[in-house]
């Protein structure tokens, strides 16, 4: 596409609307590549460096239509770039206020006199932009094989011709002044046009923010109601304890499980002791096995600061405090517990003595 080749063309000119309006969507791309690739590093540069390579070659083609001020071919775009890599690398909504910066740089060019070039889509230059011209319609001669009526003929064919050529001679005026109207639109508009680019491009911009601070507020409600539920999980935990006599404690979880907690100076520090969902780790934590020969086993062991912790299934917990009440030890990760007193324990605290039949 020829619009397409004129954005990458070393030669011609820019006018301030072309300038301004590939400056505004140079950002809004590289706004829009942000959100779509936050992850991706490589996305990014990669927008970001087409961005400004574009937005270069738009600064020295309006550097040329004005004569003057050289450098801004290399202040422009050194702005934008930076402005880009700076937005990239924050992730933050309230940097996008950092793309005023080459947004006002874009629009220091509607201060300067109009060079008099005639423009096609803001651009002057080697590459044609200009609408094809429409093509007349071709006359058509029927073949003739007698010479009877030949003048009755040729009158309706001219007259036929004719009225074809002047629609065909319409057809081009209309097709010249369509954008012959848009150029003048553009030229009596041009300051309006400027002001409502601003205003879309501020509104997208507010827009922008606003969409990725709800992100934030979304993701920082997910990441504190975890620790909420865990902290109403904990504390359900501690009102169901049992301190039972030999140094142990019983706790029922938030789906009524059985977990059993003691203190023991391990030297294994990892956090989980025994995981039934890998099969790894202590093997001595496997089951929780009684004097009578019961046994059973834990989904899981952890180790918090020294305290370990061993969860049963919902399934096991009227069975294992039946066994708590009634038996008189039990052996679990090479740690043995004496029940001494557990019957006691467990008819006072009005968690557990319904779970148990006497």
């Amino acid at each position: 596409m020829p619009l397409l080749r004129s954005l990458f063309c070393f030669q011609g000119a820019d006018n301030t609307i072309r300038f301004v309006s590939i400056t505004l969507i140079a950002i809004l791309v590289t706004l829009l590549a942000t959100a779509l690739f936050p992850s991706s590093i490589a996305a990014k540069a990669v927008v970001s460096v087409l961005a400004t390579i574009i937005v270069a070659l738009s600064t020295w083609r309006r550097v040329r239509d004005w004569g003057r001020y050289a450098h801004w071919v290399w202040v422009h775009p050194a702005l934008f770039f930076v402005t880009a890599i700076s937005y990239s690398a924050w992730l933050e909504p309230s940097a996008v206020l950092v793309f005023v910066i080459p947004l006002l740089s874009s629009l220091s060019s509607v201060l300067t006199k109009h060079s008099g070039k005639h423009f096609n889509y803001g651009y002057t230059g080697p590459i044609d932009l200009s609408p094809p011209p429409s093509q007349p319609a071709g006359r058509r001669v029927e073949p003739s094989f007698t010479g009877e009526n030949i003048q009755h003929v040729d009158a309706h064919i001219s007259t036929a011709y004719e009225g074809r050529s002047q629609t065909s001679s319409i057809a081009p005026v209309n097709a010249q002044n369509s954008p012959v109207d848009i150029k003048h639109f553009i030229e009596n508009y041009k300051k309006q046009l400027v002001i409502g680019s601003l205003t879309l491009s501020l509104a997208a911009i507010i827009i922008f923010l606003f969409s990725r601070a709800a992100t934030n507020d979304v993701i920082e409600q997910e990441a504190t109601t975890p620790q909420t539920n865990e902290q109403a999980s904990s504390q359900l935990l501690k009102n169901d304890e049992l301190q039972l006599p030999d140094n142990y404690s019983l706790f029922l979880t938030q789906y009524q499980g059985l977990a059993i907690e003691w203190l023991e100076d391990v030297t294994n520090k990892e956090e989980i002791i025994w995981s039934i969902d890998s099969a790894e780790g202590e093997r001595t934590c496997q089951h929780a096995k009684f004097n009578s020969g019961q046994t059973f086993r834990p989904f899981k062991v952890e180790n918090i600061n020294g305290e370990l912790t061993a969860y049963f299934s919902p399934l096991d917990t009227q069975a294992m405090l039946q066994l708590i009440a009634f038996k008189s030890s039990f052996k679990l990760c090479d740690q043995s517990f004496s029940l001494k007193g557990s019957q006691k324990a467990i008819g006072k605290h009005p968690a557990y003595t319904h779970l148990v039949e006497y």
